[in-house]
């Protein structure tokens, strides 16, 4: 089973999205590192999910070798959404805020 570009798209914004909304509740600093946290989670289920849809056998059970390669690609995976998020929050955080709420300096 293949997973569509428009169909990831959904589940990041959908992980990703209820976490965007910390941006009102905390500091700057806190709410991205709560962002990064759920790009982090989001990343694990991901993960996941991809495996489940692939079929692929449960990593634990797989030689050390394709462990090793595994690992490397969930790792690369969870860099790039990471990279990605960050980008994101650092252009929405320049947009204008409600007065009431999060501060209303630019996350940078």
């Amino acid at each position: 089973m293949k997973i569509s570009k428009k169909e990831l798209e959904q589940i990041i914004n959908e992980a990703v999205g209820k976490k965007v909304a910390t941006l009102k509740e905390s500091t700057d600093f806190t709410a991205k590192r709560r962002i990064v946290y759920a790009a982090q989670n989001a990343s694990m289920e991901f993960e996941n999910e991809i495996a489940k849809s692939l079929g692929l056998i449960d990593a634990d059970q797989l030689p050390s070798n394709l462990q090793i390669k595994y690992f490397q690609y969930a790792e690369e995976m969870k860099a790039d959404i990471i990279r990605a998020v960050v980008a994101a929050v650092g252009k929405f955080a320049t947009l204008p805020r409600n007065q009431t709420g999060a501060s209303k300096k630019a996350v940078k």
